[in-house]
């Protein structure tokens, strides 16, 4: 390329030689073809050796079944398959510082950083743990000691576990011992309280069957004999008026009739002064003819007027003063009679208000005692109600209680069915080594060293084809940078 000033910019000729042609690549290629052939084959060859002057290691496998418990009607591993990988990698450090390996100063003649591995798949319960060593190394041993000590940690797990569950079991049954003390004291309990509410009914019935029904028929009788002297007393009254209110009709009807007499008495008495005037003037006539042969007549005659004259003072006296006296009489005794009447009606009247009374004193005596009844019956009922009641809340707290038994039975079944369902761990196969080898790998260093040998004789052919177009070039600026 020819020479151009610090800052003048490229020249077209100069970009067009900096661009890479594929042809230019392929011909680089096709001339030092021999050299990429030998540099690839020198390779390999190097690598085919190195392999076929390795020892031969082999892969020692054996396979874990780890134990697995019950939990929640779920089958669970003992641990976690982290967990359990953590504990074969720590337990085989342990055992690696107290084994006595086969190799220079007794050393193992295998490595645990790089040829111990364990597979812990998520879904299942087999571990697979390899180790890779030569076969007459103590692999198989390491291994068999290895499944001890995580069987041996795992039984302990288990033992723990059956311990912690055995302690749950007993607890649940302590629980349900201690119900059914709980049951039977609150049934002897609810017994008592059943005998005294029985006894305090049984009072009420009694009470209410003899006490208060016998105090009702007793205050019916005694009242109704109080009613019946009642009631007798105002008909003897009723009686009594009526008598007196009879002799009053009677008097009454009596001076009627001594109106009716002296308007008669007053007829006989105008008939005979009428009588008597009629005789006075025959005898004043017949005196005015008297002779000695009328005079006996005539004294006769007179004989009968004084007899005229006699009754009808007699029927005066009775006009004027016997009739008018004895209706003063009678009208005095019915005035009399008047008076006994209104008191005979007043006491009727009390009477009557007394009967009233003994029906109101029968009433609320009646009401009281039905009321105490009703209120007994009511208690009664109460009590009923409550001896009821009591059953209920017994059966109540039974159920309750026998529920829980129930489910400390089912979980003490529960228990015992993670008892019976543990699986222990186990070796599922035991250590063995591999058929073929697994290192080295002959066909992979092989293929690398192909690979590996192609890279670097085509890297090596560039440099060279670079070299020869550059050599001057270079040494120039190296010349001119020295100087």
């Amino acid at each position: 390329m020819s020479q151009t000033e610090p800052h003048s910019p490229p020249s077209r000729h100069q970009a067009d030689e900096d661009e890479i042609d594929l042809a230019d690549l392929a011909a680089v290629l096709y001339r030092n073809r021999y050299l990429i052939f030998l540099g690839t084959l020198l390779v390999t060859l190097l690598a085919a050796g190195y392999t076929l002057l390795q020892s031969k290691l082999y892969e020692a496998t054996t396979f874990l079944e780890i134990g697995r418990i019950q939990v929640d009607e779920t089958a669970q591993n003992i641990e976690p398959p982290q967990a359990v990988k953590d504990r074969l990698r720590s337990s085989a450090f342990s055992i690696a510082r107290s084994f006595t390996g086969e190799g220079p100063n007794q050393s193992l003649r295998f490595s645990l950083e790089g040829d111990l591995s364990v597979n812990t798949p998520e879904g299942g319960n087999i571990v697979r743990v390899a180790l890779t060593a030569p076969k007459g190394s103590v692999a198989l041993p390491f291994l068999t000691e290895l499944n001890r000590s995580v069987i041996e940690a795992h039984n302990r797990i288990l033992s723990q576990s059956a311990e912690k569950l055995r302690n749950e079991i007993k607890s649940h049954e302590l629980a349900i011992e201690r119900t059914k003390n709980q049951i039977g004291n609150k049934e002897r309990q609810f017994e008592i309280e059943k005998v005294q509410t029985s006894n305090e009914i049984a009072q009420l019935k009694q009470k209410i069957d003899k006490e208060l029904q016998h105090q009702l028929a007793e205050t019916k009788r005694t009242f109704q004999i109080k009613e019946i002297q009642a009631q007798n007393q105002v008909s003897n009254i009723e009686r009594g008026i009526q008598n007196l209110q009879d002799q009053k009709a009677r008097l009454q009807k009596i001076i009627d009739l001594l109106a009716e007499a002296r308007q008669d008495l007053e007829k006989r008495i105008q008939n005979v002064e009428e009588l008597h005037g009629r005789l006075l003037e025959s005898k004043i006539s017949a005196n005015g003819r008297a002779t000695a042969d009328s005079a006996i007549s005539l004294m006769l005659f007179n004989n009968e007027l004084m007899e005229v004259r006699r009754h009808l003072e007699s029927l005066r006296d009775r006009a004027v003063f016997g009739i008018p006296n004895r209706k003063v009489e009678l009208e005095g005794e019915l005035q009399g009679l008047g008076t006994k009447i209104q008191t005979k009606k007043a006491e009727l009247k009390e009477a009557q208000t007394r009967l009233k009374q003994v029906d109101a004193e029968l009433q609320g005596e009646l009401e009281a005692i039905r009321a105490d009844i009703q209120a007994r019956r009511a208690e009664l009922k109460q009590k009923q109600t409550q001896l009821q009641e009591l059953d209920i809340e017994l059966k109540s707290i039974v159920d309750d209680l026998e529920a829980d038994n129930e489910e400390h039975r089912l979980q003490i079944q529960a228990l015992n069915s993670r008892l019976k369902n543990r699986i222990v761990t186990q070796v599922a196969a035991e250590p063995q080594y591999s058929a073929s080898a697994v290192a080295p790998n002959l066909k992979l260093n092989v293929a690398l060293g192909l690979v590996l040998g192609g890279f670097m004789s085509v890297f090596a052919a560039f440099l060279m084809e670079f070299w020869r177009h550059n050599r001057s070039r270079i040494v120039r600026q190296w010349e001119q940078g020295e100087k």
